[in-house]
């Protein structure tokens, strides 16, 4: 038991270390969104898209260590520490919980902080939609009508009209 308990230790540390990096990544892209540089917004986005994947693969190794544990203590592998917890040695609960803990509240950070660069990308977005409006003298609106179809593109009017 004792393997099994190491190696989801080993499991949860890995987990946390792969959330605090991805963490790292978008509170950069965050930077990058602040100073609006695209470019690196750009290839934030492939950093975060690959650390995001090595995340879930430590959080597969960690539900598959942890499911092991489960099984060796005759627990129900209903995937919650809550119910693993009380079947370690008491000496290990509080090393685990916290790993939990940790891993949790990193998870919420990157929620947020996720859900606040998609608030800015969203917004610059926007606001390029509005200047390429003004540019263009196209109207702004839908793409598409009512009933889903692709609405008529109104003729474009010439960028600059010379008279005479």
């Amino acid at each position: 038991m004792n393997e099994r308990l190491d190696r989801l230790i080993e499991a949860l540390r890995a987990e946390l270390q792969h959330y605090g990096e991805l963490l790292a990544l978008f509170e950069k892209q965050q930077e990058h969104l602040m100073n609006r540089e695209s470019e690196q917004v750009l290839d934030s986005a492939g950093h975060i898209q690959s650390q995001a994947v090595m995340a879930q693969q430590a959080r597969d190794q960690r539900v598959q260590s942890q499911q092991e544990l489960a099984d060796a203590l005759s627990v129900p592998p209903d995937g919650r520490f809550s119910t693993l917890l009380p079947a370690l040695p008491l000496s290990r609960q509080g090393q685990i919980q916290a790993l939990v803990d940790e891993n949790n509240r990193l998870l919420r950070r990157i929620q947020q902080r996720a859900k606040q660069n998609h608030l800015l990308l969203s917004h610059s977005l926007e606001a390029m939609g509005k200047v390429i409006h003004t540019l263009m003298g196209t109207p702004q609106g839908s793409l598409y009508d009512v009933a889903g179809g692709a609405s008529a593109a109104a003729p474009l009017r010439p960028l600059y009209e010379a008279v005479g």
